[in-house]
């Protein structure tokens, strides 16, 4: 014998047609599911506000190149193409090998996920470094996907908020914790003519000035 179970909707319950035990089920579920969620976003921001990374002084390059290599069959993957700008005179900064490596993996399969729908002659990843001012150094990566909107620029650092159909939205808020936690700053912006560029903007470890 099978059962046969059905959701508890805006109208049936407007309309008073539905089972007390099916309600019950449904606002335990949801409590449960809230109280999950509550729970991973309590643990992202102790992650935030108490971790220290483990630094030391590191060539960023090397870095970026050791993870477009690990990424290269993912690259083939998506049929595209990684360019690498780096600006020789960035010096080496004090970062944690390990969370840099997590950072720039991150953001390069993002990258190359963001361009899966446009033509394969698009498909153009760009990874860029340069001096910013006196106290900083600024990695970008920058695809040529259909972009993000306004309105999910505003959210895309939040958690559980993702654009992709099967994301669990925590990916960026744990790169943006990582960068933090770095004394750095990630933002986003559009690219032109398309696309989107993701800045990871890090201290010099021999920083001057104020700017």
């Amino acid at each position: 014998m099978s059962v046969c179970s059905e959701r508890v909707g805006p109208k049936s319950l407007a309309d008073g047609d539905y089972d007390t035990r099916d309600v019950r089920e449904a606002i335990s579920q949801a409590l449960f599911y809230t109280e999950q969620a509550g729970d991973i976003i309590k643990h992202v921001r102790q992650f935030v506000r108490l971790h220290e990374p483990n630094t030391v002084l590191c060539d960023i390059h090397q870095i970026i190149r050791d993870m477009v290599r690990f990424m290269d069959a993912e690259r083939r993957l998506h049929d595209a193409t990684i360019n690498l700008s780096l600006t020789p005179e960035i010096p080496h900064l004090r970062l944690d090998p390990f969370e840099i490596r997590q950072l720039m993996l991150n953001l390069i399969k993002n990258g190359l996920e963001a361009m899966a729908a446009v033509p394969v002659t698009q498909r153009v990843l760009t990874v860029t470094t340069r001096l910013k001012g006196r106290r900083w150094v600024e990695v970008a990566v920058g695809d040529r996907g259909k972009g993000v909107s306004p309105e999910a620029g505003r959210k895309i650092f939040k958690p559980f908020y993702s654009t992709k159909p099967n994301g669990m939205g925590l990916g960026l808020v744990i790169c943006r914790s990582i960068v933090e936690a770095h004394g750095g700053r990630l933002s986003a912006s559009p690219a032109i003519p398309h696309g989107s560029i993701f800045h990871v903007v890090l201290p010099r470890a021999d920083a001057v000035g104020d700017t």
